[in-house]
């Protein structure tokens, strides 16, 4: 419930700042802004992350369903499509919660630097990220030790090559004509799902590094931290637009000023948190000399 809480309160935030509850006009107000939401909300996206790894029971926030931990239920009740449904539920989720991110924080289709011409040559990136894809896979394929392998590297190298002449087709196409016309769509669909790959790697980032919370050390985390935080900082991002919204500051001192305010409060939120841990670290240890 505290997580749900957090991620609730860090959307909020996302919508204060951009004042409307449509997803396209969301991903417009960043393109207008000029800006994407993870720099000027900063905090509330780290609140939404956390929360989110959590709502998605992956670790180390995976006390409900650790593989490790249980003996019964459907990781060991269930094999084959039965089990691969609940795992294809679990990923859904996470595709789910990364696209929300990706809408309110990351700038949804948009590519980086959208609105600035200087940076106009991040329009070739997915050409060549897709033919750096292609030739790893050609390179890898005679490497591998069953003919099917080898079949399927070949196959997702060429995958990868023709989405490459995709990409590319509206960026050497004369201007006006209806490939030109379809850069938008092609080039958002990739920057969109680029996003979205980046951001669940960040969950498997996590997993692959941090041990599983305690029971305790989850709801402290939740309750003690992330909830007071995610109201400070919606507070923090109403009061940064009232100062440049009423009392005309400019947009960027407005709303730093309350990101370092932010920061203060999530320092003092962990300082106090380490100052309780060794005493509740201590109880559990004479309760256990005890027994």
């Amino acid at each position: 419930m505290s997580y749900e809480t957090s991620a609730g309160m860090a959307v909020v935030g996302a919508l204060l700042l951009a004042g409307t509850l449509s997803m396209r006009a969301i991903v417009e107000r960043q393109n207008d802004h000029g800006i994407w939401f993870l720099f000027a909300a900063p905090v509330g996206f780290f609140i939404y992350l956390v929360a989110s790894i959590a709502e998605t029971n992956r670790a180390p926030f995976d006390m409900p369903e650790a593989e490790s931990e249980l003996v019964a239920g459907y990781m060991t009740e269930y094999s084959g499509f039965r089990w691969a449904l609940y795992f294809l539920a679990e990923y859904t989720n996470m595709i789910v919660v990364a696209s929300i991110a990706t809408t309110l924080f990351l700038g949804g289709w948009l590519r980086p630097f959208a609105g600035t011409s200087l940076f106009n040559f991040l329009d070739y990136v997915p050409t060549l990220l897709m033919l750096l894809i292609a030739g790893y896979c050609f390179y890898r394929a005679p490497k591998q030790p069953v003919p099917v392998q080898k079949m399927f590297m070949v196959g997702v190298g060429l995958l990868c090559g023709l989405i490459a002449l995709i990409l590319l087709a509206p960026l050497v196409a004369p201007s006006g004509s209806l490939l030109a016309s379809a850069k938008p769509g092609l080039h958002g669909a990739f920057w969109f799902l680029f996003k979205v790959a980046a951001y669940i790697y960040v969950f498997m980032w996590l997993r692959f590094t941090f041990p599983r919370y305690r029971f305790d050390q989850l709801m402290r985390l939740g309750w003690q931290f992330l909830v007071p935080l995610s109201i400070v900082n919606v507070m923090g991002i109403g009061i940064g637009l009232a100062l440049h919204r009423q009392l005309g500051w400019a947009a960027v001192p407005s709303l730093l000023l309350t990101i370092v305010a932010t920061l203060c409060v999530a320092g003092y939120l962990i300082w106090v948190g380490e100052r309780h841990e060794p005493a509740i670290v201590g109880e559990e240890g004479e309760g256990a000399g005890d027994a």
